[in-house]
């Protein structure tokens, strides 16, 4: 089987890959901790909470790849999003006042479907394949929403359930936009417009429920509105009839947009 990244781009010197995963997704970037320093327990249902998000990200870039839009841009993406996952599941071990055993029992609970999807993201894509990376990658998902729940129980304050919620955002934004692609690419995915339309009601809501949150700064209202403007725009494309190469990358643009704004919201409540 054909791999889709080439020897030389697996050499990549420490230095370039931490540049491309600035460049491809800043807002992505973990939070600056060596790994075996301990992570506040709202930074840490952060950082559990962009697993979720790398899931649905791996499957959006993918597709992207077999649909052969933006190919150097979408595999720049890919590549960061499984580098990004595997380096958070190592600092997620190191978590202040969290029992060691919770964050072990993540690892282990998500080992086997996490081997198969970093090695299906790099093999050449086929709608097949998609298939299936679209499965393990829902069950990396559950698993990950799983663990931040646990977070949340952990910290028992109104603050871990804002970092969770707004976090989730980020993870509903490429869920949309992959099975968007998975649509205009004809993977066979169960009951995929009935998903996504889930997705997008679940976003409306926790969007509405965020903005009328009293905790919410200046600054994180005045992001959040910037976000429902972002949301108009990206279920407008959504809506569109025509599969023409524009549009994926279109609706790519758009989910990474509100992303990012949701990144930084979830960080600020992370502060607060």
């Amino acid at each position: 089987m054909n791999a889709i990244f080439s020897t030389a781009a697996c050499r990549l010197c420490l230095g370039t890959m931490a540049t491309l995963l600035l460049l491809a997704a800043p807002a992505l970037s973990p939070n600056a901790h060596a790994e075996d320093v301990d992570l506040s327990l709202p930074d840490a249902i952060n950082i559990a909470g962009k697993q979720r998000m790398l899931s649905q990200r791996m499957v959006s870039f993918y597709a992207m790849l077999g649909l052969n839009v933006n190919v150097d841009d979408s595999k720049n993406k890919l590549q960061a999003a499984v580098s990004l996952f595997d380096t958070q599941v190592s600092q997620l071990q190191h978590i202040a006042g969290v029992d060691h055993a919770l964050s072990f029992s993540y690892k282990e609970s998500i080992s086997t479907e996490w081997a198969k999807v970093r090695q299906l993201a790099g093999l050449t894509p086929t709608k097949k394949r998609a298939a299936q990376l679209r499965q393990l990658a829902d069950v990396l998902l559950v698993k990950s929403n799983d663990f931040v729940l646990q977070l949340e129980d952990v910290s028992g304050s109104s603050q871990g359930k804002l970092v969770n919620l707004a976090g989730r955002q980020r993870m509903l934004s490429q869920r949309i936009a992959g099975m968007y692609m998975e649509n205009v690419w004809e993977v066979s995915v169960e009951n995929i417009t009935a998903k996504k339309e889930r997705a997008q009601h679940e976003f409306d809501e926790a969007l509405q429920q965020l903005q009328e949150t009293a905790e919410n700064t200046t600054e994180i209202t005045k992001l959040l509105g910037l976000v429902a403007g972002q949301w108009h725009a990206f279920t407008a494309i959504n809506k569109l009839k025509n599969k023409a190469y524009a549009q994926p990358a279109m609706v790519a643009q758009a989910a990474d947009s509100i992303l990012e704004l949701m990144n930084t919201v979830t960080g600020l409540y992370a502060k607060l």
